[in-house]
């Protein structure tokens, strides 16, 4: 058994439109949409693109302040598919919504990961022992 990849599209440019032009490293994720979201490690940005590939818009640039990034995590995604992405650098988890208006941060010293199923996951350290911890949350103004 074998498989076999057929190309349907590809985002990216060697030259040309920045918004299609990445680092040298790069992570992506997907949203329950077909959207694509591509963090771009040497710029500090999440770019976002349509299912066909189109450019919509860029989040975040370099910085300290609310919306920007030092270190950029892999996009995900939490229940209400807003995108989030850790800063390990600004010790921060920032919240965006689908049109990347940032919505929301907390400080936070360990990376923590979302999920669909709207619980957090986090690694403890307690007493010299390693927990992984589940919890409920939600966004509140």
């Amino acid at each position: 058994m074998r498989i076999v990849f057929t190309e349907e599209l590809s985002i990216g440019e060697a030259e040309g439109d920045e918004n299609y032009m990445f680092g040298n490293s790069i992570a992506f994720n997907t949203d329950d949409e077909g959207n694509f979201y591509v963090a771009d490690f040497d710029s500090n940005r999440i770019l976002k693109y349509d299912p066909e590939g189109k450019h919509l818009h860029t989040i975040g640039r370099e910085g300290q302040g609310p919306g920007e990034f030092r270190t950029l995590s892999v996009p995900r995604f939490d229940k209400d598919n807003n995108l989030y992405i850790t800063d390990s650098m600004n010790q921060r988890v920032s919240f965006f919504d689908q049109d990347g208006k940032y919505i929301a941060h907390f400080k936070t010293l360990v990376p923590l990961f979302f999920s669909k199923n709207g619980k957090a996951y986090d690694v403890a350290d307690e007493d010299g022992c390693k927990f992984v911890k589940r919890c409920s949350f939600e966004i509140q103004e």
